[in-house]
């Protein structure tokens, strides 16, 4: 069954904000929007917040009386940090952290190695071989109609909350100057939310996806798919010195498909880029095939990444980092 209530919540951590830089932020900024935006249309809430997670989730499940955060599992050393402090201090008010892999298209406890995430293959062609080999992923859950209600205030709890509907207070979404974030002038960010990064999807189908994608096949000699070594990696610097002319080329919202900022920051999924794509009619099979190529290529570093976290984490005596999803 679904929850009795449900509070959305967005956590501004400062120290996050000044190590990603001002584009990030502004990006960041964005995507909450158009999240509170979404919300809003299924009747509920976003809180915004400014602090620490682990203080800010703790205080908000003291005042609703939430029992469980729920949140998507990161993959990095530093964001499994701090889902142990957010355990920590969850386990002091009597609460929980729920955490739901969506970072690649295949969960770590789907792949076919021996050990799971530990035998994640050192080299891509070892994985790219085993994910052929694999069924499809599953296909992303749609969106709910509607949230479930909004929690009522807890007695000696008043976390500034609405009048009427219940749910604490949304707060506003901070400035870029609030959050300590410096302006810059140079170049306008792409913009943040899922509703931005699937349109950027739909104009890269459009205007086709063999031109706006990285050619597979040169991708696959580049990584070691075919050839040897010495002529993966000269096919590789030829490529990026193409890539480079004019200088300019590497930089800005029209290199490649530029879904990396969406997928980085949650905005929208693997899962949801291939599916869409691939249901669209507008796809012929090598661009289709080229895509999952790509988004496999992102896999491999995010299962990577993790895989070690992971083993930084058991090394510093936590190995609640390893549970399952």
């Amino acid at each position: 069954g679904g929850a009795a209530a449900l509070q959305p919540c967005f956590v501004f951590d400062a120290a996050e904000v000044r190590a990603g830089g001002p584009r990030r932020a502004a990006f960041v900024r964005e995507a909450v929007c158009a999240l509170r935006g979404a919300l809003a249309e299924r009747e509920s809430s976003l809180a915004v917040r400014e602090g620490r997670p682990e203080d800010v989730l703790a205080a908000l499940c003291e005042a609703t009386g939430a029992t469980a955060v729920y949140a998507a599992a990161g993959t990095s050393y530093e964001a499994l940090e701090l889902e142990a402090r957010v355990r920590r201090a969850l386990a002091a008010v009597g609460a929980t952290l729920e955490l739901a892999w969506d970072a690649t298209l295949h969960a770590p406890d789907a792949l076919p190695f021996e050990g799971g995430i530990e035998g994640l293959p050192s080299s891509f062609p070892q994985f790219r071989e085993a994910a052929d080999r694999m069924a499809p992923p599953p296909a992303p859950l749609p969106p709910p109609e509607r949230m479930p209600p909004l929690p009522r205030a807890v007695r000696g709890h008043g976390d500034a909350w609405r009048r009427g509907r219940g749910g604490v207070a949304p707060n506003k979404v901070p400035s870029l100057r609030s959050l300590g974030a410096q302006a810059f002038c140079d170049a306008p960010p792409v913009g943040g939310g899922e509703p931005t990064a699937l349109a950027r999807l739909r104009e890269a189908l459009t205007a086709g996806m063999a031109g706006a994608m990285v050619d597979s096949a040169q991708l696959q000699q580049s990584t070691g798919m075919g050839g040897n070594a010495e002529e993966s990696t000269s096919e590789h610097r030829t490529r990026a010195k193409s890539l480079c002319q004019p200088p300019a080329a590497l930089t800005g919202a029209d290199f490649s498909v530029r879904l990396s900022p969406w997928l980085a920051t949650g905005c929208v999924s693997a899962r949801r880029v291939l599916t869409e794509a691939c249901e669209s009619g507008m796809l012929r099979s090598a661009e289709a095939e080229g895509l999952r190529f790509e988004l496999l290529w992102r896999d491999y570093f995010a299962l990577v990444t993790h895989k070690f976290a992971l083993r930084q984490m058991r090394e510093a005596g936590v190995p609640e980092a390893a549970s399952s999803f």
